[in-house]
């Protein structure tokens, strides 16, 4: 019995024997003539596999059982502490009528966390991330409890590690419609119900049109218009962002190819695809452009690949030979967002770039003579002695 009901390594409570007696907590506050709550919370080791990796599984173990000391140190005679999986655990707070005990020993785990551990003679810095969801802010159901305390576990890990989120319903309710609307992006992506609107790109001393960029938008059909900001993040989130990303390229050199078929090669402008830097990660981008190309007979000038400082920074090698392979093709390459990085002049010179893409929220900020107007002056000088392309993003 008692091994059915407890961690082998740790001794403590397994999940089964948490429920339970969650279970009976439950049940006692509601059926008590002065009503109580309870409070559950999930304590996760931030960065436990680091310490697998750095001294071996038999450490971790040993981490493990020092670290259910330190979490029974910290916690009430009442309270209940458990291991449910490999580096979480999760303590039970009964007899609660307000949040601010719970929160203090969250405050104590915190504390003792501080402290290093010693592992084979070294000294290991490690911090927990911890969820609290209580009858007060939640359910009542312990797996429901459980959950929502596991999801506010997550959202501090979110936040940065090392500290305590209080399970909030209105930040659920946000995710799952985030989990929602992804479902939905799928669907969209495999059906083709996004669109590309074509916005000009426009020479202000002639008036003469350069090019296009393409902006991928979502019109759906039961909410209406949805803000590339939301599905965006949310498809290089989910990886997503990669057929999302094919499809783009793929609906530019149709849209090219009707183009030409309709008034002829030379007359037909440019179009600027943004390629997010998930896709450069987790595709062959390169090959991905060249069959494109290549389907659709089309030249490679016809075409252009933007992407942005950020995109760049997460990795810098590959997408350099990327974008080396890229405009072999002949398709020009466009730097976006410039102006808002802290490096940006460095990757002027170490990458094969084409065209500079000034950001909008620089240029709304232009006045004549003020600060901004001297450096995009420089800006403009510094990209032709490079032999670049300026394009200013509008207002």
């Amino acid at each position: 019995m008692h091994h059915a009901f407890h961690d082998a390594l740790t001794g403590q409570p397994n999940r089964v024997l948490f429920r339970n007696k969650f279970e009976e907590t439950v049940i006692k506050g509601e059926s008590s003539d002065e009503p109580f709550g309870c409070a559950v919370l999930i304590v996760n080791i931030d960065r436990f596999q680091l310490i697998n990796e750095s001294f071996g599984h038999s450490a971790g173990d040993r981490f493990l059982i020092s670290m259910a000391s330190t979490l029974r140190r910290c916690i009430g005679s009442q309270d209940i502490l458990a291991r449910l999986s490999g580096d979480e655990f999760a303590i039970l707070v009964p007899n609660m009528r307000e949040i601010q005990p719970v929160i203090d020993v969250c405050d104590r785990i915190h504390t003792a966390m501080t402290q290093p551990y010693d592992l084979d003679g070294n000294e290991v810095f490690t911090s927990v991330s911890i969820g609290v969801a209580s009858t007060i802010s939640s359910a009542t159901h312990p797996e429901d409890l459980i959950r929502d305390a596991d999801f506010a576990m997550h959202r501090a890990k979110i936040a940065g590690k090392a500290c305590t989120e209080v399970y909030r319903r209105e930040s659920h309710q946000e995710a799952r419609s985030l989990f929602h609307l992804e479902t939905e992006l799928r669907r969209a992506v495999e059906r083709q119900e996004l669109q590309l609107y074509y916005q000009p790109i426009i020479d202000l001393r002639t008036s003469e049109l350069h090019g296009f960029e393409a902006l991928t938008r979502w019109q759906h059909k039961e909410h209406g218009f949805v803000s590339p900001v939301e599905f965006i993040q949310l498809a290089e989130e989910t990886g997503i962002i990669v057929p999302l990303g094919r499809w783009a390229i793929e609906a530019c050199c149709t849209c090219l190819k009707h183009w030409i078929m309709e008034v002829g090669e030379d007359r037909v402008v440019p179009i600027n695809v943004n390629v997010s830097g998930v896709q450069f990660a987790r595709d062959d981008v390169a090959t991905v452009v060249e069959n494109a190309l290549k389907k659709y007979n089309l030249p490679g000038r016809l075409l252009r690949i933007e992407l942005t400082e950020s995109s760049i920074m997460a990795n810098p090698e590959h997408i350099s030979l990327s974008l080396d392979r890229i405009r072999a093709l002949g398709v020009k390459v466009a730097l976006d967002d410039f102006g808002t990085g802290y490096s940006s002049l460095n990757y002027l010179h170490q990458f094969p770039i084409d065209i500079i893409k000034i950001d909008r929220a620089f240029i709304n900020q232009l006045k004549r003579g003020n600060a901004q107007f001297k450096i995009l002056e420089m800006i403009g000088m510094l990209a032709t002695n490079l032999g670049h392309q300026i394009v200013a993003e509008g207002p």
